[in-house]
């Protein structure tokens, strides 16, 4: 993934999740939430490293899946998130947006807003 800070080569898999607070579904314009998770990242170099991850974010509007990716079905709803990172304290926090596709069940990180 590239950031405005450097191109990371390396994948996250999460190993633990925390709920710290706020119902995330369902998704309501205007709710907040909050939760942490241990993620184990890997490397390029097959190098791994748990990284702890603590988001808060704030729902969005609900629209077209469409309106976001070409040919997608069913809604989607915005969700705009600030990502700290307790492991590493010295880097700044953030700001992210993820969309949930209603048809596909999942989150997405919104691919015209990279990190």
């Amino acid at each position: 993934m590239a950031s405005k800070y450097a191109i990371v080569n390396s994948s996250y898999h999460t190993t633990a999740l925390s709920h710290q607070g706020g119902p995330l579904f369902p998704l309501v314009e205007g709710a907040a939430h909050a939760f942490s998770l241990d993620a184990l990242s890997v490397d390029s170099k097959n190098v791994a490293t748990v990284v702890k991850l603590e988001l808060s974010c704030r729902v969005g509007a609900s629209g077209l899946a469409s309106a976001i990716i070409a040919g997608t079905a069913g809604e989607q709803t915005e969700l705009q998130c600030r990502m700290t990172y307790p492991t590493y304290p010295t880097l700044p926090p953030q700001d992210q947006v993820y969309h949930w596709f209603s048809e596909a069940g999942c989150f997405v990180q919104d691919p015209s807003r990279p990190l």
